[in-house]
C-alpha cells in the first residue's frame, strides 16, 4: 500500500518533502504578500511622485482637529472633481496627514492619492500665481502710462506759467517808462512854453491836465494789455491741459480695453489648466483602475487587513471541510478515496487513507 500511494501520489504532480505530501501549487496566505499584491504599483508610484508633487512652498496655518470618521481621501478627491480652490484641497491634504500620523499609518501617507491631490494642488497653485503676476503687470502699464499724463500736465502748466514773470515784466517796463515820460514832460513844460512864446498860468495848467491825461491813458492802456495777454496766456494754458487730458482719457479708455480682453484671456488660461488638472486627475485615477475618489490611507489598510482575513477565513473553511472529507476517507478503508472525496481533497482516486504513511499532517 506504501508503494502503491507513493506512485499514485508522485504521478499525480505531489511532492515529498520533509516527511509532508505536497498538492500541486498549494500555498498558505500570507499577510504581507496579501497586503503586497493589494498596493501594487499603485502605492509605489505614489511614493515615487510625491518628492516631486511638491512643488513650491504651500502658505498657510496647519488645520487642527481631524475626525476620525471624515475620509480625506475622498473628500479631497471630491473636491477636485468639483474645481474646489487649491486651498481647501490642501487643508484636506493636511487633515488626511494628521490622521495618518494618528493612526500609525504613516509608512502610507505619500501614496498615489496624496501626490495627486498635491499635483492639482501645485498646478492650480502655480495658475492663480501666473495670473497674479500678469494682473500686477497690468497694473504698472496703467500706472506708467497715468505717471506719463500726469509729468506732461506738469510740464504744460510750468511751461505757461515761465512766461508770466517775462510777459509781466514787459508791461510793468512799459508802465515805468510812460511815467518817466509824463513826468520829464511836466519838467520841461515850463522852458517848452516859454520858447515858444506862451505864458500865463492858465496855459501851463492847460498843459499839465493834458499831459496828465495822456499818461493816465497810457497807463490804462498798458494795463489793460497786460490782462489781456495774461488771459491769452492762461486761455493757451487751459486748452493745453485740456488737450492733454482728453489725449490721456482716450489712451486710459483704450488701455483698459485692451487690458480687460487680457484679463478675460488669463481668467481663460486659468479655468483651462483648472480643467486641465482634473482631467488629469480622472486619468491617473482611470490609470490606478479607481474611477471617481480614489482610495484613501484608512481605506487602503481596511482594505488590506480585510483581503488577509478573508483569505484567512477561507483557509480556515477549507481546513474545516477537510477533516470532514478526511473522515469519509478514512471510512473508505482499503478502498480508497472516491471521486467526490478526491475532488474535495485534491487527491488521486482510490488513494488509501493512511495517516501517518506519507503526510503525517493529512493523510
Amino acid at each position: 500500500m506504501h508503494a502503491e500511494n507513493q506512485k499514485l501520489y508522485a504521478g499525480s504532480g505531489y511532492t515529498y518533502e520533509n516527511g509532508e505530501w505536497k498538492a500541486p501549487g498549494s500555498t498558505t496566505p500570507s499577510k504581507g504578500g496579501t497586503v503586497g499584491g493589494l498596493l501594487g504599483s499603485a502605492v509605489n508610484m505614489g511614493l515615487g511622485m510625491a518628492g516631486s508633487a511638491m512643488g513650491g512652498a504651500l502658505q498657510g496655518s496647519r488645520p487642527q482637529g481631524y475626525n476620525p470618521s471624515v475620509d480625506y481621501g475622498d473628500l479631497g478627491s471630491n473636491q477636485v472633481m468639483a474645481g474646489a480652490d487649491w486651498r481647501d484641497v490642501w487643508n484636506t491634504v493636511q487633515l488626511r496627514d494628521q490622521k495618518a500620523e494618528a493612526e500609525g499609518l504613516t509608512k502610507y501617507q505619500n501614496d498615489a492619492t496624496r501626490a495627486m491631490l498635491m499635483s492639482y494642488i501645485n498646478t492650480q497653485k502655480a495658475a492663480e500665481e501666473q495670473a497674479q503676476r500678469e494682473l500686477e503687470a497690468q497694473e504698472e502699464r496703467e500706472a506708467q502710462l497715468q505717471a506719463y499724463y500726469e509729468a506732461a500736465r506738469d510740464q504744460i502748466a510750468q511751461q505757461y506759467d515761465q512766461l508770466l514773470p517775462g510777459l509781466n515784466q514787459s508791461y510793468d517796463e512799459a508802465a515805468r517808462q510812460a511815467y518817466i515820460n509824463s513826468r520829464l514832460a511836466q519838467r520841461d513844460l515850463p522852458a517848452q512854453l516859454a520858447a515858444a512864446g506862451i505864458s500865463g498860468q492858465g496855459a501851463a495848467e492847460s498843459t499839465i491836465a493834458a499831459q496828465n491825461t495822456a499818461y493816465n491813458q497810457a497807463y490804462n492802456d498798458n494795463e489793460m494789455a497786460r490782462q489781456n495777454a495774461l488771459q491769452q496766456v492762461y486761455n493757451n494754458k487751459l486748452n493745453a491741459l485740456a488737450g492733454n487730458s482728453t489725449q490721456a482719457a482716450q489712451a486710459m479708455a483704450e488701455l483698459g480695453t485692451q487690458l480687460a480682453a487680457e484679463r478675460q484671456n488669463i481668467l481663460a488660461q486659468q479655468n483651462a489648466m483648472k480643467n486641465q488638472a482634473v482631467q488629469n486627475f480622472i486619468n491617473s485615477g482611470q490609470m490606478m483602475g479607481a474611477a471617481g475618489s480614489l482610495p484613501t490611507l484608512a481605506g487602503q489598510q481596511m482594505a488590506l487587513d480585510q483581503a488577509y482575513n478573508n483569505a484567512l477565513l477561507q483557509q480556515q473553511q477549507q481546513n474545516s471541510d477537510r477533516e470532514y472529507w478526511l473522515r469519509l476517507w478514512e471510512g473508505m478503508g482499503t478502498n480508497g478515496a472516491n471521486a467526490a472525496i478526491a475532488r474535495a481533497l485534491g487527491i488521486p482516486v482510490g488513494a488509501i487513507f493512511n495517516a501517518g504513511s506519507y503526510n503525517p499532517k493529512y493523510y
